[in-house]
C-alpha cells in the first residue's frame, strides 16, 4: 500500500507538478513545451532570452539533466525525444535536435567553445566560438559522448559510447571513438 502511495506521489502527481511549472516557466519566457512530457527530478532549465526554448511532444527528461541558452542561442527539441540522465544540452548559437532522437545518459552537447588566441588576456574575457550543431531524426547518442558545434549527426545514426563528434556523421551510419569515425553502415550485413 505504502509502495503504491510513494509511485502515485512521484510519477503522477511529481511529473504533473514538474510538467506545470516549466510549462509556465517557458511560456512566461515565449519558450513552448509541448504535450506529455515527462520532467524527471533535478531537472534544470535556463533561457537567457525570450523564446529561446522550444520542446515538443512526448520527451522524456530523466534526472538532472541540465539544458540552457546563452547569449542568443536557441534550442529546439523535436517530438518523441528522449534525454538521458546527467546529460547537458547547453547553446550559444542554435541546437536542433529531430524527432525520435535518443540522447542516452551523462552526454554533453554543447556548440559553443572559448576563444584563448591572446596569451595576456584571460581567457574568459576573450569570448566565445559558436556554430549549429544538429542531430537528425531517429539517431542515437549512446552515453558518455561529447557533440561539439558546427556538427551534424546524420538520420538514423548510431553514435557509440564515449565518442566525441567534432566532424558530420552521415545518415545511417554508426561512429565510434575520439574522434568519431564512422566503422558502418546500419544494415550491412556480416559487420
Amino acid at each position: 500500500m505504502l509502495d503504491a502511495i510513494l509511485k502515485f506521489l512521484y510519477f503522477d502527481i511529481g511529473f504533473k507538478l514538474r510538467y506545470l511549472f516549466w510549462k509556465t516557466v517557458l511560456n512566461s519566457s515565449g519558450g513552448k513545451i509541448g504535450r506529455r512530457v515527462k520532467f524527471y527530478e533535478g531537472v534544470r532549465l535556463a533561457c537567457n532570452q525570450p523564446g529561446a526554448m522550444s520542446i515538443g511532444d512526448n520527451v522524456r527528461i530523466l534526472r538532472n539533466v541540465t539544458i540552457a541558452t546563452c547569449g542568443s542561442g536557441k534550442i529546439s527539441i523535436g517530438n518523441n525525444v528522449h534525454i538521458g540522465e546527467g546529460t547537458i544540452i547547453q547553446s550559444g548559437d542554435e541546437i536542433v535536435i529531430r524527432d525520435n532522437v535518443i540522447i542516452g545518459p551523462q552526454n554533453i552537447i554543447v556548440d559553443f567553445d572559448h576563444v584563448y588566441r591572446d596569451k595576456d588576456t584571460p581567457i574568459i574575457k576573450q569570448g566565445h566560438n559558436a556554430k549549429k550543431i544538429l542531430i537528425e531524426e531517429d539517431a542515437w547518442v549512446s552515453s558518455h559522448c561529447s557533440v561539439i558545434k558546427g556538427t551534424v549527426i546524420g538520420r538514423g545514426s548510431v553514435v557509440g559510447a564515449g565518442a566525441v563528434v567534432n566532424k558530420d556523421i552521415p545518415p545511417f551510419s554508426v561512429a565510434c571513438g575520439v574522434p568519431a569515425k564512422v566503422i558502418k553502415k546500419r544494415g550491412e550485413i556480416g559487420k
